[in-house]
């Protein structure tokens, strides 16, 4: 017989998978501009909207790539054997941290890569200088 506190935490995991894969899809369609509420947001990302549009488009790649491990976490804790409550909550600890450092880390490196591409073309979009054009 299935242990009930493992069914929770897989219906808890299979939840935050599917909003976590949910809130991705209009930054990758490019339907959310930039705010201050939604998205990833940087002083960068909120100067130009080439950046912000480029950089919240690859988040919300990796929000579906996030929210379908942790969906793979709701799958492994509902066939796994019974496990006591500190096993469930720090597998799930441990998979939410690991991805959301990984999806931070990916996320400043296309910011950089991206900011470097608008540098090349000549600022921003409304014809500022970027600060390293400044110095």
């Amino acid at each position: 017989m299935r242990n009930p506190m493992n069914l929770v935490f897989a219906a808890i995991a299979a939840t935050a998978g599917v909003i976590t894969m949910l809130s991705g899809l209009p930054l990758i369609r490019r339907r959310v501009p930039p705010n201050r509420w939604y998205g990833f947001r940087t002083p960068r990302t909120l100067r130009d909207e080439r950046v912000w549009y480029e950089v919240n488009e690859y988040v919300g790649r990796l929000l579906i790539w996030y929210g379908t491990a942790i969906m793979a976490t709701a799958v492994a804790f509902a066939l796994s054997p019974p496990l006591p409550e500190d096993v469930l909550v720090g597998s799930f600890l441990a998979v939410v941290t690991a991805g959301l450092l990984v999806l931070l880390v990916l996320s400043f490196r296309r910011l950089n890569h991206v900011c470097g591409q608008v540098q090349q073309t000549g600022g921003d979009r409304d014809g500022t200088p970027t600060s390293r054009e400044e110095s």
